[in-house]
């Protein structure tokens, strides 16, 4: 979606899509994240510690992340923003101006300033093998990009990549990576990105890269260089700070750290079960090394410049875990006794990694003990130290099960100024967690997977697994309801894993929460598929999972809306006998606190104060009937339930039909049932509204009828009419959108007469080419106004058209169009008790797809307060990630 037009008197005031640029003249008054997501596939390139001026603290992380853009695959550069105190996003930014590009084949690798900004260095692609390195600082405040440039081989023969980067004592930007054979570090300015020198490393037949790089002293950068040429040597150059001129070379496997005074301390492990720890002077000679006997092996350089090695290794003759070697003389300052990587393996086979950190003068240590090659963690422990005498001052202990299989090369630690940690990493679905880790090595707060930038949202679907978007205005505290199925990975075609959520954004475009249910994370082919919102401020969410015998098993969950916390979730209340997938399709609220949820195989009540399941009625089928393919319920004014459902028989001459049942609300009892046969019923979504003296409308394939509430008896029926969306109007009439008109092309709007089913009358759709996507999904959408008119919302050849239209003849009261080049399916249309309008709408691409969410306000502003009461709508399709935990969560994983 490139453009929005504003005509007549409507605004378009929030656009929450990476394709949503105004016109000129049209007022953008907020643009928000809702979702979670970073793309089909992941990559991190680190992360970095940001402090501003602003006095915020925020962790912020760079990802690559690939999927379909308009049929077009790519992989793009993104940089995301965490506040390190509470865990929420702040921002999130891909690479644009002289960076932006649709393929960058590394995440980007991140650095900060002084004052919090980030430079990005990042890898992007041109053509099928030319690359070029990509440099960009942020403003760590809101992601604002200050300059970008692009550092490439003037003749366009040779790839130029960046390896890593980092910023000087003087605000400046140091890189370091390869052009061709030729090892590369350049010097940038902080400034505007201006290149101020660049030192190139040449030795004849190898291939030389530069891996890491220091800042060193004032004076000295420092670079580790790796060379390769049927085998790898490594090597650091110490490079003239002022000029870019090489001052000295020296063979060390690690990268060293420069001391005030010039000198460089330097811990290096060139050899299998040795590390050799040293002093150089600032012209490059030894001043002291010691060789040191050690197997798992990692360093740490202390604030004094001290080396603290971490691992399995032999101080002094005895063995020990962590100890600390003088960066003046390399005495041992301290050994802790002990071994890490002690832990039992399930499997017998024993992989061990360990990621230490320093944090205000104490050493965290997450140790991992696995499956050798296969890279899933069976058990893991966190140990903290003081770094003053080597004392262990906390240690504990995780599970697979608490830990959640990480993959070893995905994790990370970052200190916090306060001595905290934050600890994350991709699990076994590739989703990104993030946990912060106070000192008693406890879970302060956790995270899973970013949310997605104020500019994109992105998703996943596939085949059948398409999942649902939902949009509601909250009856309670103001505001507007959104939420999906966030698809992760993919095990075989059959089996997802995903996470259902729902976000609660304010009228003006600001995210006040995001929820996952807690009982569905490690289900597979889990959906969200029905949502309501009472008056209270009571949010209801039904769907199902696979259990653990891989039957779809329902699931329902209520969710404070004022701060997004679980007030109860049940999963699995299911038919003990029945082995057929139970799924959740149908949810009502009853006026005295019930919650009613129909499945394809029972129809269940809860107490809406604490989940208690009241009583469960099965949905009795005729022998050989597959699983009801539709299920509607209704709640009437007595708060008896309305049951509606399509059959199919299979075997029996192709019986189809569809049942009527009427339970009473207090105990299920039945009190009538129905059975209607219908051709091709089992075939078709079924619609269902309920009239105001308990009767309902059912449209069934191609018919429409009304059921007395009080015995099931047949009103009236309708053949030959059907239609996308149905609506009762505050007269009791029946609209109906997306009837078929002369032209056999779905673009008209009835009303019918609820007592006889005649049609009072009918009108085009106020739209130039009404568009229904493959998938048979509505393409239209619509709400009422304060007066009882019909907001009506559809999808034209030229974008989208508003309209409002009088109830009582279907006259066009005013029209308005929101232009986009490529019009996507429209999700769903609510309107909020201020008269503003949201209007959400979804794209897919294959495998990808793009949404957006608008906030509008019609011609002639604000207008009076709805009636209380619920007010939903239920639309398609379908987000790919997951959203961060709930607030209440405070577990470890996340």
């Amino acid at each position: 979606m490139r453009n929005l037009l504003r005509t007549g008197a409507m605004r378009v005031v929030a656009c929450l899509t990476a394709w949503c640029a105004p016109a000129m003249g049209q007022e953008v008054l907020w643009q928000t994240p809702i979702y979670a997501e970073v793309a089909s596939a992941l990559d991190f390139g680190g992360q970095v510690l940001s402090r501003s001026d602003d006095g915020r603290a925020r962790l912020i992380v760079g990802a690559a992340w690939e999927g379909l853009l308009d049929g077009i695959e790519i992989r793009r550069a993104r940089v995301i923003a965490y506040d390190a105190v509470n865990g929420m996003v702040l921002w999130q930014r891909d690479l644009v101006g002289d960076c932006a590009d649709d393929w960058f084949d590394i995440a980007p690798r991140l650095a900060t300033f002084a004052n919090g900004d980030v430079v990005v260095a990042a890898r992007k692609q041109f053509g099928a093998v030319r690359r070029a390195a990509c440099y960009a600082r942020l403003d760590a405040r809101d992601g604002r990009i200050l300059w970008s440039v692009i550092d490439r081989d003037p003749a366009g023969a040779e790839p130029t990549l960046t390896g890593a980067i980092t910023v000087d004592a003087s605000g400046d930007v140091l890189a370091t990576g390869r052009r061709g054979d030729v090892a590369r570090t350049i010097k940038l300015s902080g400034a505007d990105g201006s290149l101020l020198w660049q030192n190139e490393n040449a030795r004849p037949d190898w291939l030389l890269y530069g891996r890491a790089v220091d800042a060193g002293s004032s004076d000295l950068v420092l670079v580790l260089t790796d060379a390769f040429n049927n085998g790898t040597e490594s090597h650091v150059d110490a490079i003239d700070s002022a000029t870019g001129a090489l001052r000295w070379q020296s063979p060390l496997c690690g990268l060293p750290r420069a001391q005030p005074d010039g000198s460089v301390v330097f811990a290096s492990a060139c050899s299998r079960g040795k590390v050799t720890i040293g002093r150089l002077a600032g012209d490059g000679r030894v001043l002291w090394q010691r060789e040191i006997e050690a197997a798992e092996r990692y360093w740490e350089f202390d604030e004094n410049g001290d080396v603290v090695l971490v691992g399995t290794m032999r101080v002094d003759g005895v063995a020990a875990e962590v100890a600390r070697f003088s960066a003046a003389d390399g005495r041992t300052l301290w050994a802790t006794p002990g071994a890490l990587g002690h832990l039992p393996s399930e499997t017998g086979v024993r992989s061990v990694s360990l990621y230490p950190v320093m944090s205000d003068g104490r050493l965290v240590v997450w140790e991992m003990i696995g499956t050798s090659g296969q890279q899933k963690m069976e058990t893991g422990r966190l140990s903290l130290y003081d770094t003053a005498n080597g004392r262990l001052l906390r240690r504990k202990e995780f599970t697979a099960a608490d830990r959640d299989r990480l993959y070893y090369y995905s994790l990370f630690l970052t200190s916090l100024p306060d001595g905290e940690v934050l600890l994350g990493g991709l699990n076994n679905y590739r989703q990104l967690w993030l946990g912060r880790i106070d000192d008693s090595l406890n879970v302060a707060w956790s995270v899973r997977e970013p949310v997605a930038s104020p500019q994109q949202i992105d998703f996943y679907s596939t085949g059948d697994s398409l999942s649902t978007w939902l949009l509601a205005v909250d009856g309670g505290a103001p505001g507007v309801i959104v939420g999906g199925r966030a698809i992760t990975e993919y095990d075989s075609p059959y089996v997802s894993h995903g996470f259902p959520h729902l976000t609660k954004l304010t009228r003006d475009g600001s995210v006040l929460w995001h929820w996952q249910p807690k009982s569905l994370v490690e289900r597979a082919s889990p959906k969200l598929d029905g949502m309501a919102a009472d008056a209270s401020g009571a949010l209801y969410a039904i769907g199902y999972a696979a259990d653990a015998h891989f039957d779809a098993s329902p699931f329902v969950a209520r969710v404070d809306s004022e701060d997004g916390r679980s007030l109860w979730e049940r999963f699995g209340d299911r038919l003990p006998a029945d082995e057929d997938d139970e799924r959740a399709r149908s949810l009502a609220l009853a006026g005295d606190g019930g919650v009613v949820v129909a499945s394809t195989l029972a129809v269940r009540r809860y107490a809406a104060a604490d989940g208690a399941l009241l009583w469960t009625v099965p949905l009795s089928r005729t022998p050989g009937a597959e699983s009801y393919a539709d299920v509607r319920i209704a709640i009437d004014a007595v708060g008896d339930v309305v049951v509606t459902m399509s059959y199919g028989v299979s075997g029996l001459n192709g019986e189809e039909g569809v049942d009527f049942f009427k339970l009473r609300g207090v105990d299920g009892l039945s009190m009538w049932h129905r059975r209607v046969p219908v051709d091709d019923a089992s075939y078709s979504d079924m619609r269902m509204a309920l009239l105001p003296r308990g009767d309902v409308v059912v449209q069934a394939r191609e018919e429409l009828m009304r059921v007395s509430g009080t015995d099931g008896e047949i009103r009236w029926r309708r053949p030959g009419l059907s239609a996308d969306n149905m609506l009762v109007d505050r007269d009791g009439g029946l609209l109906l959108l997306g009837v078929p008109a002369e032209d056999n092309r779905r673009h008209a709007i009835a009303r019918v007469d609820a007592s006889n089913g005649a049609t009072l009358w009918s009108a085009r759709m106020p739209v130039d080419d009404a568009h229904y996507d493959d998938g048979g999904r509505r393409d239209g959408a619509a709400a009422f106004d304060s007066d009882g008119g019909l907001l009506f919302a559809h999808r034209d050849g030229a974008g989208y058209v508003l309209a409002k239209l009088a109830v009582a003849d279907g006259t066009v009261s005013w029209r308005e169009t929101i232009a986009m080049d490529h019009p996507s399916p429209l999700a769903g249309l609510v309107r909020d008790r201020n008269g503003r309008l949201f209007m959400a709408v979804s794209t897919e691409v294959q495998y990808s797809s793009t949404a957006t969410v608008l906030a509008i306000t019609p011609p002639g502003g604000e207008t009076p307060t709805l009636p209380a009461g619920l007010h939903s709508v239920r639309p398609l399709p379908p987000p790919r990630r997951n959203l961060p935990s709930s607030p209440e969560d405070r577990t470890l994983p996340p």
